[in-house]
C-alpha cells in the first residue's frame, strides 16, 4: 500500500451553474481505521478546517470513499487486523485531468481585516541545555490555530520544520504560555491558522 496517495475533490472548474468560484486553501485532517478487507470505520475530524459545514462535508467525503472501496484491504502478511491511517487536505495545483468532484463546498466570503499577531511580552522558549553542551542551534517552525480568544490551539500544533527534538519541546512547552492578538473579521475575534518561526542561536 503506497504511503501517501491523493482523491480529488474538486476538478479545477472556474464555475458552477454560471456561478463564479474561488478557489481557497483548505486543511484538516481526518483520522479513520483501515480494516483487514480495505473498509474504513470511525472516521472522525483529527485538525479542523475551522468550519463545522466543510468538517462534516469531508467526514461524509471520507464515508463515500469507504463505500467506493478504493483503497485496497491491508497486506496478508500484517498481523493486525485494522491500522490507523490519516487523511490530510490540503490544496494541491490541478493536474488538469477531469475528474468527478468528490467534494463541493459554498462557503461566504469574508474580508480578514486583521491577521493575527504576537504580543510583545511573550515568553522566549528555553534554550535547552543539550543545545548549550553540544553548541548547536535550531530554526522550528511551526503550525497552530489561534482561537478567538488568543490562545494557542495545542491539539492543532503541527512541526513543519526543526533538526533537533529538544529545540521542539522547547517550543511546545511555550506556547501554551503565550498569548496572540486574535484575527479580526467585521470587527469580531476569529481563529485563524498561523505558522510561527522560532529561531534558536547558539549563545555566546
Amino acid at each position: 500500500m503506497p504511503p501517501t496517495s491523493g482523491t480529488p475533490v474538486y476538478d479545477g472548474s472556474k464555475s458552477v451553474d454560471g456561478r463564479d468560484l474561488v478557489s481557497i486553501s483548505i486543511v484538516g485532517e481526518v483520522m479513520s481505521y483501515l480494516t483487514r478487507d480495505g473498509s474504513l470505520s470511525d472516521p472522525l475530524i483529527s485538525v479542523s478546517t475551522l468550519s463545522p459545514e466543510i468538517d462534516r462535508r469531508l467526514i461524509a467525503a471520507i464515508r463515500d470513499l469507504d463505500s467506493s472501496r478504493t483503497i485496497p484491504p491491508l497486506p496478508s502478511n500484517m498481523k493486525v487486523d485494522s491500522v490507523r491511517v490519516r487523511y490530510s487536505i490540503s490544496e494541491h495545483p490541478d493536474s488538469g485531468r477531469i475528474a468527478r468532484p468528490l467534494n463541493v463546498v459554498q462557503q461566504p466570503t469574508w474580508v480578514l481585516e486583521r491577521p493575527v499577531f504576537a504580543r510583545r511580552d511573550n515568553p522566549s522558549p528555553r534554550y535547552p541545555r543539550e543545545g548549550e553542551r553540544a553548541r548547536v542551534g535550531d530554526e522550528v517552525l511551526v503550525s497552530f490555530v489561534v482561537d478567538n480568544d488568543g490562545r494557542a490551539r495545542m491539539e492543532t500544533v503541527r512541526m513543519l520544520r526543526g533538526r533537533y527534538r529538544e529545540f521542539q519541546l522547547a517550543v511546545l512547552d511555550v506556547l501554551p504560555r503565550m498569548r496572540f492578538y486574535p484575527a479580526r473579521i467585521a470587527g469580531c475575534p476569529v481563529a485563524q491558522l498561523v505558522q510561527m518561526p522560532f529561531s534558536f542561536r547558539v549563545p555566546d
